[in-house]
Parts: C-alpha cells; sequence; structure tokens
C-alpha cells in the first residue's frame, strides 16, 4: 500500500533537505561517504551515506564533501586519496556549488578536473524559497543561456503540498510540460517520503488525481507509481513499478521490479529482476546479476546469472562474466569478457 508521509514527517525532510546533504559529523568542513543516497529527482539534495574516516578516505573510493562556515554544501567529488575518479553516481567527478540570495550554482568538472556537462547541460541553477528549500531548476549553456538537458528538459518547478508530498512539473524550451524521459513518459509527479526523509514513492498525477499511464513503454496494465524500500542503513533494497491497484506492472524491457542486497560498505552484491507475475526475468534479459568488488570499492567482476544463481551467457551479448582493472590511482585500465565456460570473448 501507498503511504503518503505524516505532516510532522514532512518538517523533518524539509529540514533535511535545508541542509543540504544532511549533517557533519565533524568540525573540519569535510565529510567522507561510500556512497550517495539514491534518489529520482534533482529536488533531493546530493546526500552521502555510509560515513568513513579520514585515515579510510585515503584508500577508498568515496564521495568527499565539502562545507561552507555556513555549514552548505560547496563541493562534491569522487574520489580517492587526492585523485578525482571516473565513475561517479552523480555523472560528474567533481560538483562546485554556490550561493547568491535564493540561487543555488552546480559546476561539473570530469576526473581531470576540466569542466563538463552533467546530463547535457554545463550549469544547473536552482531557486530555494525563504527556507532554503528547492522549488525550481534550470539548465544552462556554456554561454550562459537557458538550454535543455540530454531528456529535453529546460526547467523544472516543484511545490511541497499540505500532504507531504512533492509536487514536480517540468518543461521544455517552449513553455511546454514535458516528460520526465522517453522510458518514463510521466509529467506530473508526486514524491512521499518518510520519516527519515527518504523517498518511498514516485507516483504519477493528473491534477489532483494518481492516473494509470498506458502509453508506450507503461506496459500491457500500465504504470503508476514507483515503490522504494531501504535496509537500516539507507540502501534502496527494492524498486518496484506499480498499476493504479498496486500491481506488479512491466515497465520497458520487461521487468517490473528489482531487488538488490549489499554488503557492509553499501556496495551492491547482487540485483535479482522479476516481472510483473513477479516471476523471475526471462526472455532477453538475465535475472540475477553478482558484483564483486576490490578493498578500495572498485567493481572488479560482474556475473549473470539464473535464478538459482548459475552462471548463464547473456541472450544478447554472449557475455557471462565481466572483469575490470584499474591502474594504482583507481583508473580503469582493462576490462575482460568470458563466456560461462570462462572462455575469453
Amino acid at each position: 500500500m501507498r503511504t503518503i508521509v505524516s505532516l510532522s514527517a514532512l518538517f523533518l525532510a524539509l529540514v533535511m533537505f535545508s541542509c543540504q546533504s544532511g549533517e557533519r559529523s565533524t568540525d573540519s568542513g569535510i565529510a567522507y561517504y561510500r556512497q550517495l543516497r539514491f534518489s529520482e529527482t534533482p529536488f533531493d539534495p546530493v546526500t552521502g551515506n555510509h560515513e568513513i574516516n579520514a585515515d579510510e578516505a585515503k584508500a577508498a573510493n568515496h564521495y568527499k564533501f565539502i562545507y561552507d562556515e555556513e555549514s552548505r554544501l560547496i563541493s562534491v567529488e569522487y574520489i580517492r586519496g587526492d585523485e578525482l575518479l571516473r565513475g561517479s553516481s552523480t555523472g560528474a567527478s567533481r560538483i562546485r556549488i554556490s550561493y547568491d540570495g535564493n540561487k543555488e550554482t552546480h559546476h561539473f568538472f570530469d576526473h581531470n578536473g576540466e569542466s563538463t556537462k552533467w546530463a547535457g547541460v554545463h550549469t544547473a541553477v536552482y531557486e530555494l524559497d525563504e527556507n532554503g528549500i528547492r522549488k525550481g531548476l534550470q539548465f544552462l549553456d556554456k554561454d550562459g543561456n537557458l538550454t535543455e538537458n540530454r531528456n529535453g528538459i529546460a526547467w523544472f518547478e516543484w511545490q511541497v503540498l499540505l500532504t507531504g508530498q512533492v509536487r514536480e512539473n517540468r518543461y521544455n524550451l517552449d513553455g511546454e510540460e514535458t516528460v520526465l524521459n522517453e522510458f518514463c513518459p510521466f509529467y506530473e509527479l508526486r514524491f512521499s517520503y518518510d520519516d527519515k526523509g527518504w523517498v518511498t514513492d514516485m507516483a504519477n498525477y493528473q491534477g489532483d488525481t494518481m492516473y494509470n499511464c498506458t502509453v508506450e513503454n507503461c506496459g500491457d496494465i500500465g504504470v503508476s507509481f514507483f515503490a522504494f524500500e531501504y535496509n537500516d542503513a539507507g540502501d534502496m533494497t527494492s524498486f518496484s513499478v506499480r498499476s493504479l491497484t498496486g500491481q506488479l506492472s512491466n515497465l520497458y524491457w520487461g521487468w517490473a521490479r528489482f531487488e538488490n542486497k549489499y554488503d557492509e560498505n553499501g556496495y551492491t552484491i547482487e540485483s535479482a529482476m522479476f516481472d510483473q507475475d513477479d516471476e523471475p526475468l526471462a526472455g532477453m534479459s538475465v535475472p540475477v546479476t553478482q558484483m564483486v568488488y576490490d578493498v578500495h570499492g572498485s567493481l572488479v567482476e560482474s556475473k549473470n546469472m539464473d535464478i538459482n544463481r548459475n552462471l548463464i551467457n547473456h541472450p544478447r551479448s554472449g557475455v557471462s562474466v565481466v572483469r575490470y582493472a584499474y591502474d594504482e590511482s583507481g583508473h580503469p585500465s582493462d576490462t575482460l569478457m568470458f563466456n560461462s565456460d570462462m572462455t575469453a570473448l
């Protein structure tokens, strides 16, 4: 069943949002996290998960959060020691954040420290309300002009409703309301949060009514909302796609639900996928993927498996096992692929 957060829980969540990443655990203005908290909307601030100390950060891939004297987040770096790395879940190796009045501006950099695009744009400018809560987002090109991201979105608008939900609408350069992306053809979205500020579902709305999306990519019974579950550490353990009645519904590529398992550091060690009948995914996909990491947290092996955890070849590529190698700094250096007989491809 879907639940909507209470007003008291909403207040707690808004406090979390206004902190722009949660509380600092030290007085140094720096915090280190192995992971970032799951999010489905840029309304949510970048939030760290699985905190580590400065000594651990010297040898671990991590996200370095830097704060100003007002405890505002001004930088997020995906890094090991002093080396920026590729593979950040933010899409950029470094995000620099500046503040001017009610504006919060994000600039993006690659692992070489060079300016780069994020989701197809050079700059993201958030508009904040009087409480520091995000109410809008515009994308700019390198010349500072309004532009569309890779999904055709030029700006977002958000409103925190009395129900505790956050309403999201998106628009293109012509000012027309547009969808999230071609694989999620949803217009107005509403996000619900629990008392920890973790998003629990993303629902499709028309006006004030939740509706069933039945267009292409929404399966044969339609899609109304996504539901998310977490473990005590804040790792997302379940992502399910549901129709208006709560029934599992296939989204694109035929899956309706996946479950993740994590190690103690928050690294995903297994992902299992299921269809709308809650049966293991079949057809041209694999139902289970297992992952192995090195001591630094770099992915070194992924394995395609059946539901009984036997190695299988991917129906499209024929690949069963992929192994990744890195240089001493943590940058990718080689990729090797094998079939289920461990014959190199």
